[in-house]
């Protein structure tokens, strides 16, 4: 029953490619930003003190930050499914039925958590091209599985922030003004549009 009800999260998820973009628009965002603006001036500053290392520390930076980025607005962007099944009083649906409430809730969770992982998965092999196309080179295998580890770790707890977000969230219009405000503040927190030192 649980199984059957991650799946359907999934597929309504997949299914909507406006969800699914705009899940991932503050990563798209820095991206831009990065390629556009912030790229030039952050590698200039740090050639004075890495030298020619200085596109590759850069280019590794933005990557991690996209992807600890990806990992909260994919997670997000999932519990999308949730908001979207109470506004339209589907949630009620499901607890008039024989579903346990806990099996529901749990299945919101687990297919956001699935969202989140894949996503950042795809993400972090993308930057891995993304370094290695601009003179960069792939992380040895020890640092890859280390860094596997830490993509679990971290969309492991996006989505357990986001989810306690969420569940005060009542109607989609209040759920996209939350998409909104963390997709814009992820950034800065992930450290990409300022290091975490100067913020």
């Amino acid at each position: 029953m649980l199984k059957a009800l991650v799946i359907r999260n999934l597929k309504l998820y997949f299914r909507d490619r406006a969800a699914v973009f705009f899940s991932m628009l503050g990563v798209f965002v820095m991206i831009l930003m990065y390629i556009l603006f912030l790229g030039s001036l952050v590698v200039q500053e740090a050639e004075k003190y890495a030298g020619e290392a200085a596109r590759f520390f850069m280019d590794s930076w933005l990557m991690s930050g996209i992807v600890a980025a990806t990992s909260t607005t994919t997670c997000l962007g999932g519990f999308g499914i949730m908001v979207e099944d109470r506004g339209k009083g589907i949630f009620k649906d499901f607890e008039s039925s024989p579903v346990p409430r806990a099996y529901l809730v749990l299945s919101y969770v687990l297919s956001s958590l699935v969202i989140g992982l894949l996503m950042s998965l795809l993400t972090f092999f993308l930057g891995e091209a993304y370094i290695v196309l601009f003179g960069g080179r792939f992380l040895p295998f020890k640092a890859l599985l280390k860094a596997l580890v830490v993509i679990l770790l971290s969309v492991s707890s996006s989505g357990a922030l986001v989810f306690l977000l969420v569940t005060s969230v009542k109607s989609p219009n209040a759920f996209g003004t939350l998409s909104t405000l963390i997709g814009t503040l992820i950034g800065f927190l992930t450290g990409v549009y300022i290091p975490i030192g100067t913020l």
